[in-house]
């Protein structure tokens, strides 16, 4: 459905084909029951209309070029095949259905005729298709008008993501890591975190290429390609892992204004001044973030060019050091506290880009001494520097979380989280070498601020770059938390969080307020290296979740699996996932089983309570899984393996009324009590209702579509109803309404062709009519209609219940009787025991689990 329309001249076969699919399927083509009439190719098309004859046989009304008529579609062999009809036309166009096409691909559109009739449709309650495609087209300009221009991908995407890679670890944790794991160790460290984001980046690309994109980034993707619950609880644990964020932040914050500024709040140095700083630090930047997401970007964007200039003055310092081209090797005097909380002065050394060095650096030492964090004493091995570094590669996906402020999603996500993830796997690849090139460990562990000392011109320069850089990271993630939590409450995926839904263009300042309070929680840790461990594990579960979603996507082929972004494939998935959850259990078993049980409590509770309806990719899953089991059951049960399978008729009536309150009348519902305590510990259930059509709509070879559409409505209706009804009775089983004025022809066809496979009904429950021994044609009609069932179920070796009695004992009811079973012993060959096994069934009900059986046996 695009701009270009086609040419009718193509064929009558084409136009047979536009008939069928449009006017039957779609409804785009109101009136197609007109002659065609072939045209030379230079003169055009023509569009002939109908006649006489024809308008009184076409209940929509005349030709489909007529006056009367809403749309017209055609088919293109070529630009020079195309000429408009007579009439003129203006085009509708429906580009916003399914995105940009490129020219070439456009292949169909819709004309709506000035001066048309809208009162021939073919779908009433939703108007003409010219309608829709205008009242579609109104609603895709108002939302874009309402959104604006958008960000584009180097501010909505590169700016943020790289913002917040290049935060506070590599500043002030890097050149410590290095001291303790030595250049091998801790560059295997950047490359494991790397290439782990790396392929969780090529699976968020991916599932970002594959549909519409709405707010709440990682969140939207995941819950519209595998369903609301799995996207919930990844969703949450992106949440948690934003907030979480921004307390480590903000804590390096602390430590760097500590470095630039000997007058703080509380005593320099210590947790005490780390919270209670970190605190009014977080005050500001809430109120700041009030101001909205434009704001924040500008501010953000400021911080990113003093971070960038801060990376630049390390590189230099590297090469000429920052006391000077002809200084090294350098002696400098730094202060520390030791574990008693007292401070002293050390003296470190500083030799300058040496391979004596680099090679005194090449190898770990867990156990060497530091004095850069007194108060950390854990016992570190090579997963340990990994749990702290890991947080300093995880904000590729900051792009993706701004999802609802972008321009074009779906281009600009994989181009700039890649863009940004290359960055800086490059820069955080060169840095372990630069540090231990530069000075022997003893600095490296003992130096809190290294990479301030090995900065040129002035170690303040970056220190006020990590403090402009952890500031506009924590605003990046505050910003993208809250957002995030406003995306999961306005779906309603989780009703506790509904509190948190904003209306569009808002900002939300309820979710706002809730990520700057878990933030508070974690400054109040007062440790970066004790929140960073947690942070690792909330982002590794959630990226083993987004590459397990992309495996399952492609290995299930689901038809709507169709992502655009090339560098992907399901095996570089998988080998993410399983990256993420090695690291998960090696760096800590234990934090590793809290985060997987906080996801599944997630992934239950938004399955109980979810009420959006947007697919559930795991369907496919079961599909499938249900699709092999039944091709290896075997056809022939054996009678250790019997199990119950029930179909259940209910005979009824279908309304005459489309807008009435209830669309068919039941009169055997009862039947549902007794069907509800035959399920215990059967097989599957099926329930049927077959419904005569109402005075209004009988069935006729001569019924128009608009007659056959109400029909179809009401049976929709119907089977609603019927499902609604056996989720009251507690009944899991399939439902279906039939609409038949044959009965009995309807019934036998049921009987057939119910089930799949080796897993079909072997027993027919059936009413007994109430007016079954009447004289009047309806008792006639009754009795008639149970002899068809019994000998439909006799034919089809199924057997045959007919349940007596105008009522059934509720569910609540506690039944202490008898239950008789008069059995005849000559047809046990013929019934196989069924008649025994129906009371058994029945006791296995809490109803009728107190009753006694007596069996009379009858010997003729």
């Amino acid at each position: 459905t695009f701009d270009r329309p086609f040419a009718c001249s193509a064929s009558s076969a084409a136009m047979d084909l536009l008939h069928t699919l449009g006017c039957c399927a779609n409804g785009l083509w109101p009136g197609m029951s007109g002659r065609r009439s072939r045209a030379d190719p230079q003169e055009g098309t023509q569009l002939g209309h109908a006649s006489s004859e024809q308008e009184e046989l076409n209940p929509f009304g005349s030709g489909f070029a007529g006056q009367n008529s809403n749309c017209v579609g055609c088919f293109d062999r070529g630009p020079d095949m195309m000429k408009t009809a007579q009439t003129p036309t203006r085009r509708v166009s429906l580009r916003g259905l399914t995105g940009q096409v490129p020219k070439q691909q456009r292949r169909f559109s819709v004309a709506k005729f000035e001066g048309s009739s809208p009162k021939a449709v073919l779908y009433p309650d939703h108007g003409s298709a010219a309608e829709i495609a205008q009242r579609f087209q109104t609603q895709t300009q108002q939302k874009q008008q309402a959104k604006g221009k958008g960000q584009g991908v180097v501010l909505g995407v590169i700016m943020p993501a790289i913002q917040n890679i290049f935060g506070v670890i590599l500043f002030l944790r890097l050149p410590w890591l290095v001291g303790k794991g030595g250049l091998i160790e801790s560059f295997l460290v950047v490359i494991v975190a790397c290439l782990a984001t790396g392929l969780t980046g090529s699976s968020l690309s991916a599932i970002a290429t594959n549909g519409k994109i709405g707010g709440g980034g990682n969140y939207y993707l995941i819950s519209r390609s595998l369903g609301p619950a799995i996207g919930a609880s990844v969703g949450l644990c992106f949440f948690m892992a934003n907030a979480l964020g921004s307390a480590m932040y903000l804590i390096g914050t602390v430590e760097a204004f500590e470095m630039a500024s000997p007058a703080q709040i509380v005593t320099p140095g210590t947790t005490n001044n780390v919270r209670v700083t970190g605190l009014i630090i977080l005050v500001i930047a809430l109120l700041l973030n009030l101001g909205g997401v434009k704001y924040v970007t500008k501010v953000s964007t400021a911080f990113l060019f003093v971070m960038a200039f801060s990376i630049v003055c390390m590189y230099l310092g590297a090469f000429v050091g920052p006391f000077g081209p002809n200084s090294t090797p350098q002696f400098y005097n730094t202060t520390v506290m030791d574990s008693m909380g007292m401070e002293r002065t050390i003296t470190l050394e500083w030799t300058g880009l040496s391979s004596e060095t680099c090679s005194a650096n090449m190898y770990s030492s867990y156990g060497a001494e530091q004095l850069a964090y007194p108060g950390d004493t854990k016992k570190y091995n090579f997963f340990g520097l990994l749990s702290i570094w890991f947080p300093a590669v995880t904000g590729f996906e900051a792009g993706s979380n701004r999802s609802a402020d972008l321009s074009d999603p779906e281009r600009d996500i994989p181009r700039g989280t890649f863009i940004a993830h290359i960055i800086s796997t490059v820069i955080y690849m060169t840095f372990p070498i630069i540090f231990a090139c530069l000075a022997p460990r003893s600095s490296l562990l003992n130096d809190r601020f290294f990479a301030s000392t090995a900065a040129w011109p002035a170690p303040e320069i970056v220190v006020y770059g990590v403090i402009a850089s952890t500031i506009g990271a924590a605003l990046t993630s505050l910003i993208s938390g809250s957002r995030l939590l406003a995306a999961i409450a306005n779906d309603k995926v989780l009703p506790i969080l509904n509190t948190f839904a904003v209306k569009p263009g808002e900002e939300p300042k309820k979710a706002l307020l809730c990520v700057g309070i878990i933030c508070a929680a974690a400054i109040c840790m007062g440790e970066l290296n004790a929140v960073a461990p947690i942070l690792t594990m909330f982002f590794l579960m959630c990226y083993t979740c987004v590459n397990l979603s992309c495996v399952l996507l492609h290995l299930l082929k689901d038809p709507n699996w169709r992502p655009t972004f090339r560098f992907t494939h399901w095996t570089l998935s998988a080998a993410g996932a399983a990256l993420c959850v090695f690291i998960m259990f090696a760096i800590s078993w234990y934090y590793a089983i809290i985060a997987m049980s906080f996801c599944s409590l997630i992934y239950v509770y938004a399955g109980m309570n979810s009420t959006g309806d947007w697919g559930d990719g795991l369907q496919s899953l079961k599909f499938n899984i249900s699709k092999g089991m039944l091709y290896r059951m075997s056809q022939a049960t054996h009678v250790k393996n019997f199990r119950l399978n029930l179909l259940a008729v209910l005979p009824g009536q279908l309304c005459d009324d489309v807008y009435a309150d209830t669309t068919m009348d039941l009169p055997g519902s009862e039947l549902l009590k007794l069907v509800t305590q035959l399920s215990a510990r059967s097989g599957v259930i099926w329930v049927i209702s077959i419904l005569a059509p109402g005075s209004a709509l009988k069935t006729r070879k001569d019924l128009h579509m608009v007659e056959k559409l109400s029909q179809h409505r009401l049976l929709k209706r119907a089977n609603a109803e019927l499902a609604a009804m056996l989720k009251s009775f507690g009944i899991r089983g399939f439902s279906e309404v039939l609409c038949s004025s044959n009965f009995q022809l309807c019934f036998s066809h049921a009987t057939q062709i119910s089930g799949l496979g080796p897993v079909k009904p072997n027993c027919i429950l059936v009413q007994y009519p109430d007016n079954c021994l009447d004289n009047s044609p309806d008792g006639f009609r009754a009795r008639s209609n149970l002899v068809c069932s019994i000998q439909s179920a006799v034919v089809c070796d199924k057997s045959a219940l007919v349940a007596l009695g105008a009522s059934w004992p509720s569910a609540e009811d506690r039944l202490e009787t008898t239950i008789d079973i008069w059995w005849f012993a000559a047809s046990f060959a013929g019934d196989g025991g069924m008649l025994l096994l129906i009371p058994q069934v029945l006791r296995w009900h809490p109803v009728w689990s107190r009753c006694k059986v007596r069996v009379f046996v009858v010997n003729d």
